[in-house]
Order: C-alpha cells, then structure tokens, then sequence
C-alpha cells in the first residue's frame, strides 16, 4: 500500500467519524459514603437502583457491613449498619431520605454505630451528588 493509498482511505474514514456526533451520557445523581471503623476507611458509590434488594455493601475487619440503596423511584436513598454477632449479621442502625434536586452537593446525615465491645464503633457520612 502506497502512502497516496493510505491517504486516500485515512480521508474518508475521517469525515465520516466526524460527521458522527455521539451523544454524551447523561451523568445521574449517586450518593457517596465514607466510612470509617477503627484504622479502616472505605468509600462506596451509590448508583440508582430499580430492584429494591440490590445493595451495596462493605464488610469491615472489625465485624461490621454498611450496605446501602439509592433507589430511582421514589427517590431516597436508604443505609443499614449490622453487626456480627453469633455468625449473623444483626441490624443495628437505619437511616432513610428522600432526595430532591435542592439535597444536591448536601451531606444526609452523619452518623455513629456501636458494637457491643468496648472502643469498636463504625462511622459513616453520606453526600447526595447530582448530574452535573
């Protein structure tokens, strides 16, 4: 193939890519949680869900999950804090908000949860981040 060749394919192909015009995606709102138990941090992201039972959850060395929810519709987003205790997990913390656009950039809530043992506790803030 001659460089002439090459050029003549490489111009076409060019104007086509640029006639194309992708749309970008929509960016949508999520909620992000930082939580920290003991020397453990975690971050998790949490997109709108449409199946109620589909949370995100982070299991920490010290015997605690935080699992969370932002359901699409209605709007709200929802977190649990269980603790293990006898190779269960028991709930022992629930918080729940419904959203709107004025929440946007807001942190929800701040919150502590205890374990039973003395010093062991998990704490967790969640911000509602909007599209952009």
């Amino acid at each position: 193939m001659t460089i002439r060749t090459r050029i003549q394919f490489v111009v076409p192909f060019v104007a086509v890519l640029a006639a194309v015009q992708v749309a970008p995606a929509q960016a949508q709102p999520q909620v992000v949680c930082n939580i920290v138990g003991g020397d453990e941090a975690y971050q998790t992201v949490h997109q709108p869900q449409e199946n109620p039972l589909k949370m995100d959850s982070v299991d920490t060395k010290r015997g605690f999950r935080f699992s969370g929810i932002l359901l699409d519709k209605p709007s709200k987003f929802k977190s649990y804090v269980y603790y293990e205790s006898k190779d269960r997990f028991v709930l022992i913390s629930k918080q729940e908000t419904v959203l709107s656009e004025k929440m946007c950039g807001e942190k929800l809530w701040v919150g502590e949860a205890y374990s039973p043992y003395l010093e062991n506790h998990l704490s967790h803030e969640c911000e509602y981040r909007c599209a952009p």
